[in-house]
């Protein structure tokens, strides 16, 4: 096998990956996973507006849940962890992800609807993940950095993959 091949290429039979993909699909070969965690952690929080004197606004914050769905997918789409019933079985393994995100009572049924039911918090999120990973990796200073919108367009790749992964288990 290609070593640019993804599990997905082989379980569909396709030669290459996405070509809208731009990045590598497993960017943990560039950052470590435990990196990429806390970046997920730290970009998803970025987007919480918290405020601890106004009872008239909680609740308007996320639930803790849904905080966590998205850390874990971000770290996920940004590591190559694409098929939502994968995810599951790791976390039921208590591999990896159960090590990275003590929360692991997860459905991969719940997973593919959290995805599409929160699918801009994920993107702006992961396109937070995925310039900060250039950045890093590359080396460059901002100037010559891509846009925000190409980081954008990076992460709907993304999550267009990860339903793409979704819907051939279901076929199987």
């Amino acid at each position: 096998m290609n070593t640019t091949q993804s599990n997905f290429d082989v379980a569909v039979g396709c030669e290459h990956r996405p070509s809208r993909i731009e990045l590598p699909l497993n960017l943990a070969q560039s950052v470590d996973e435990e990196v990429i965690a806390q970046w997920a952690s730290e970009a998803v929080e970025l987007h919480l507006t918290v405020y601890p004197t106004d009872e008239a606004r909680v609740h308007e914050l996320p639930e803790l849940r849904t905080i966590l769905t998205t850390k874990l997918l971000v770290f996920c789409y940004t590591t190559g962890r694409f098929e939502s019933g994968a995810i599951c079985r790791e976390f039921e393994a208590k591999g990896k992800l159960a090590a990275l995100f003590d929360f692991n009572n997860y459905d991969w049924i719940e997973l593919m609807h959290f995805r599409r039911q929160n699918r801009n918090r994920l993107c702006s999120s992961l396109a937070i993940v995925l310039q900060r990973i250039w950045q890093r990796s590359s080396g460059l200073t901002t100037a010559r950095t891509p846009s925000s919108s190409w980081f954008l367009r990076e992460a709907e790749e993304r999550l267009r993959f990860a339903s793409l992964w979704d819907s051939v288990a279901l076929d199987d």
